[in-house]
Parts: C-alpha cells; structure tokens; sequence
C-alpha cells in the first residue's frame, strides 16, 4: 500500500471510538495512532550540554505510536461531561544517523573500512489513567462539538530500543535493547483538543478527537538534558 494512502488511513481512524451510552453514563474503547515525539530542555547550559543538543536534533525524528483502552464518560450536565478510563500507549521517537565502522580483525586499523546507517526507534510504554472536562460548544440532533482539556497519569511500564543497521551490501540487522532503571516511574501529561461526537442509535454514538498531549515532567531521572515527551 502507498505510503501516503496508509498515512491518510490512520489520519482517518484516528481519535475514533465507539460508546455505548445508559443513561448519563457512557463506556467505549477508544483508538488512536499518534505521531511521537519529544521537547529538549536543558538543565545547565554549557558546552557539552549545547553539543548533546544540537546532536540529538540533528539525529531525532518524529514516530508513529499509539494510545487505545477504555474510556467512561458521565454527563455532569448538559454542557459538560467528565471521563476517565484506562489506558495503554506507546511513545517515544526516532533517530537516524550515519556511522563509520572500522577493521573488526585490526582495532588499530583507523581507517576507513566502510559506513554503516543507523535507525533506532525510542518506545516508551505506559499505562495511562485519564482525568477529561469535555464542554459542549455546539449541538444538533444527531452530531455535537465539544473542546475537551485534562491531564493523565503515567505509569511507566518498559523502554524498548530497536536498532535497525544497514551495511551494504551486507543484510540489515535489528537489535533489540531494553532500559527504564533511570526512567520515572510516574509521569504527568496535560492534553487539549477538540472532538466531534456523532450519534449512531440512541445508546451508541462514535467520537473522532484530535488531541496533543505533553509531558510535565522529564521522561529520565538526572537526565542533564530534560526530556518531555510529547504526542498529537
């Protein structure tokens, strides 16, 4: 499939969920992919600290991840609705980067021997327990708008690293690695966005939400380059 045809889908089903409604209380799934990735602070600014930045934003790239679990909505009133639920979703970013390899036989040997690319992809996998305000801007009979704002709590769960190297002509090799000692175990991200509910049946109706949600708090213990993660 073309890459921008696959791209359009997930756009589509993106933020898409389908409740099932009893009375003020509705309970649904909800999917979303998320295009990932991070905000760079810095702690102390010098030399090294301005050198690890400008590295990391030359090498580092958007990823695709995604959130989906449960959602429980009540309907505090007419205008506002409140909703939780649980959640699963993998962040993180890319990098990309060209690397030169040396004479596996003679380590002394410093000349050039070959290139290598390297793709790594970041995966951050947490468990994600929503606190939403949705508030109604516009209705009608069968569709509403509402702007929606809150936060999540993170609870960290695994760091996955994938490695993807290439040297021609030889085939690509993975590697997988996995960290999380010095990662926070407990995150807090704010989100807005703005979502569309669409009513399907009297007790079912879906809801397409595009939202960005960032990190407060840095994804690393003692990192002396904070940083926040971040997913829209």
């Amino acid at each position: 499939m073309n890459l921008k045809i696959r791209l359009f889908f997930l756009l589509c089903c993106s933020f898409s969920s389908a409740i099932a409604q009893e009375g003020k209380w509705s309970l649904g799934l909800g999917f979303s992919p998320d295009f990932c990735f991070r905000t760079l602070r810095v702690n102390s600014q010098n030399s090294v600290t301005s050198r690890f930045l400008q590295t990391r934003n030359g090498r580092e790239r958007i990823k695709l991840g995604y959130t989906t679990g449960i959602r429980v909505m009540y309907e505090y009133s007419p205008v506002i609705h409140l909703e939780t639920g649980l959640l699963y979703s993998i962040k993180g970013y890319a990098s990309q980067y060209e690397a030169i390899f040396g004479d596996q036989i003679d380590s002394t040997n410093t000349g050039f021997v070959g290139t290598s690319m390297v793709h790594n992809l970041t995966h951050f996998k947490y468990l994600d327990i929503p606190f939403k305000v949705n508030m109604v801007l516009t209705r009608s009979e069968k569709k509403s708008l509402h702007f929606t704002s809150g936060f999540n709590v993170n609870v960290f769960l695994e760091q996955k690293n994938v490695t993807y190297v290439t040297r021609d002509p030889q085939p690509d090799e993975k590697y997988l690695s996995y960290g999380g000692n010095s990662n926070k175990r407990i995150n807090i991200s704010t989100f807005v966005g703005i979502g569309l509910d669409i009513k399907i049946s009297e007790k079912l109706h879906a809801s397409l939400e595009p939202i960005f949600r960032f990190g407060i708090l840095p994804a690393y213990n003692g990192d002396p380059i904070r940083t926040h993660l971040w997913t829209s």
